[in-house]
């Protein structure tokens, strides 16, 4: 009876119709894994595409915007994506400014510093990416596209030869022109002129200054100390702000100070077709290295006034008077030296080794051993 009901009740292929209803999912999974995989793909060999021809074109940049066009596409056809060449068409080459603290790029069209490629597929470029798995949902391909920016970054690079011919520093004014003038007689002269005329500093030596001569310092080595002292007289208080030292500035204050003030007042006045400008609002770091290395590193210490004052001197040491100093008992010296008794040295102790212990139980092992020996001598002499 109870088989017959198990039999009535049996449901035949029930897997089969799961499998069906649940290959839909499957198959959704698939074209997800497979055909977003490949997307990533495409759109990784468009960005390498992109990076090469926007760094291709940067090359470019100030030639005719032909050229950089050309080199772009040259170096994107380089590349392939979707299974076929990259193809950059002319208006994908953008030239602008590259911010690079905002990390923006404006197009500009004609001047610029910057150039944006974008590589693209999509119809314009002989047709989208094709997808495998997602065509069964009416998804038969897809456009991409990867966009890259390459700006140029000039840099000034200077070569700094000596003018001299044997190349070993013989153009260095503050020294070698005296000696090569006294070894080869007026050689130092023409070959500080040849500096003079490459930096239009005119003829050589010109008029020669100490630093702060206008203002009235000793014209010796201590003229630049004398300037940036407390008491100097940049430290006026009817000198212009711009150059005024205060009590309080630091020591690099009172260069920058000090600099400023023999840029524009000396150095403008004595070169002024000097390149670049004497001018100290926009050249002086380019004067203020060659006043570093033409002025003496000589300073005037001057006490600091908010520092604390010295320790007093320690009070003179007291000498207690004695009333009577006949009583001062003083230690008469031994009358017969041969008296003293000179005791021997005294003979060290003797150190006796620590006794050894025996082991634990030692003793007691011995004397059963002693006692078992006594009874086999006792019953062998019975």
């Amino acid at each position: 009876m109870l088989l017959e009901r198990l039999h009535k009740h049996r449901r035949r292929a029930a897997t089969l119709v799961l499998t069906a209803v649940m290959m839909i999912v499957l198959l959704s999974m698939v074209a997800l894994s497979i055909d977003c995989g490949y997307v990533v793909l495409v759109r990784t060999q468009l960005q390498n595409a992109a990076d090469s021809a926007a760094l291709a074109a940067s090359f470019e940049i100030g030639r005719p915007l032909a050229d950089a066009v050309a080199k772009a596409q040259e170096y994107g056809a380089f590349h392939n994506a979707a299974g076929r060449s990259v193809q950059i068409g002319g208006s994908d080459v953008e030239f602008g400014i590259w911010d690079h603290d905002a990390r923006t790029f404006v197009p500009t069209g004609s001047t610029a510093n910057a150039v944006r490629v974008t590589a693209r597929c999509d119809s314009s470029t002989g047709g989208e990416a094709g997808l495998f798995f997602a065509r069964i949902f009416g998804r038969n391909s897809v456009a991409l596209q990867a966009s890259a920016v390459a700006s140029a970054m000039p840099r000034d690079i200077a070569f700094v030869v000596d003018l001299s011919g044997s190349m070993n520093d013989d153009a260095e004014p503050a020294w070698a022109t005296s000696l090569v003038n006294a070894t080869y007689g007026g050689v130092g002269n023409a070959v500080m002129q040849k500096m003079f005329t490459d930096l239009n500093f005119g003829s050589y030596p010109g008029t020669l200054q100490y630093v702060g001569a206008p203002l009235g310092v000793s014209a010796n080595q201590y003229a630049y100390a004398q300037m940036t002292s407390n008491n100097g007289p940049l430290a006026n208080p009817a000198m212009n702000g711009y150059y005024r030292i205060n009590p309080n500035d630091s020591e690099a204050l009172r260069r920058t100070k000090a600099y400023r003030w023999i840029i524009d007042n000396q150095l403008a006045v004595i070169m002024p077709n000097a390149t670049p400008t004497p001018n100290s609002n926009s050249n002086f770091q380019y004067w203020s290295a060659y006043l570093d290395y033409m002025i003496w590193a000589v300073w005037i210490d001057e006490p600091d006034p908010n520092a604390p004052p010295p320790p007093p001197p320690p009070p003179p040491r007291r000498r207690i008077p004695t009333r009577n100093p006949s009583r001062i008992q003083i230690p008469t010296p031994i009358q017969s030296p041969s008296r003293i008794r000179i005791h021997p040295p005294l003979r060290p102790p003797r150190l006796r080794p620590p006794r050894r212990r025996d082991p634990i139980g030692w003793k007691s092992v011995r004397g059963i051993w002693r006692k078992i020996a006594r009874r086999q001598q006792f019953l062998s002499r019975r």
